[in-house]
């Protein structure tokens, strides 16, 4: 690999570490009660999902024919979107809150369960149809 393709796989992969990391931080702030205002902040989190959803459904339908992966993986990514926005910004939220709790050990844990969890999706990501196909009995 080059060091452009390199430095953006580095890139993308902090990015999802810190992203899942926060919004793991995000759910344990819901959980403990500690997410304050954020039923005001719900409509701004499924608008973002939305936009996702929708520009995801355009994109995709230059790019393909299938319009059940289009809506179906649209509808996915949608999902995942306003989840992952909602409770990462509930994270950011919650550790600037106490900034001893963004430097704790409990970080520290969220960062490499956020470190494996970009592994495992970047895994499923390139090999998801492996699992998708019919398997014959020869």
């Amino acid at each position: 690999m080059d060091r452009s393709t390199v430095a953006v796989a580095v890139a993308l992969v902090a990015a999802s570490t810190l992203l899942i990391a926060s919004a793991m931080m995000g759910g344990l702030s819901i959980l403990t009660g500690e997410a304050a205002g954020f039923a005001g902040r719900v409509p701004f989190y499924v608008l973002g999902g939305a936009a996702v959803f929708t520009g995801l459904v355009v994109w995709l339908e230059l790019q393909l024919d299938d319009g059940l992966t289009i809506i179906s993986v649209s509808l996915a990514v949608g999902v995942v979107a306003f989840v992952l926005l909602g409770l990462g910004i509930e994270g950011l939220f919650y550790s600037l809150q106490d900034l001893d709790r963004m430097v704790s050990n409990v970080s520290v844990y969220l960062l490499a369960a956020g470190l494996i969890s970009t592994g495992v999706i970047f895994w499923a990501v390139r090999h998801w149809r492996e699992f998708t196909r019919r398997h014959e009995l020869v």
